[in-house]
């Protein structure tokens, strides 16, 4: 799952919580504008890339303050990978196998952000 996705999943399951327990609206708008916040803060998100030696991923970015890991593809798709490490970024930086490493070890572990088809 995205973690547009899954963050629009938990929104609603805190707005529902906040309805079922008579929360106030003031507070629930509070709530909503945190979700709408993040969502928009990652989509606003620049980060360098920089080209890798790989016959499925064209460049890598990372912001070590978001631990956002950005990856593109050659077909052009560009991912975020969502609070990665910094050790982890090294790592793929240094593997033998780019592609290997990143559906090894960055994808089942770490929620991901389509940005760009």
């Amino acid at each position: 799952m995205s973690t547009k996705k899954l963050l629009a999943e938990v929104e609603s399951d805190v707005l529902s919580l906040l309805r079922d327990n008579n929360v106030s609206l003031d507070i629930k708008r509070k709530v909503k504008a945190v979700f709408d916040k993040h969502a928009k803060a990652q989509d606003g998100l620049t980060i360098a890339m920089k080209r890798v030696a790989s016959s499925n991923v064209a460049a890598i970015g990372y912001d070590p303050l978001t631990e956002t890991l950005r990856v593109e593809f050659v077909s052009g798709s560009v991912y975020d990978y969502l609070k990665v490490p910094a050790t982890v970024h090294a790592n793929l930086m240094a593997a033998p196998s780019i592609g290997k490493f990143l559906n090894a070890e960055i994808k089942p572990n770490y929620g991901d952000l389509k940005i760009k088809a």
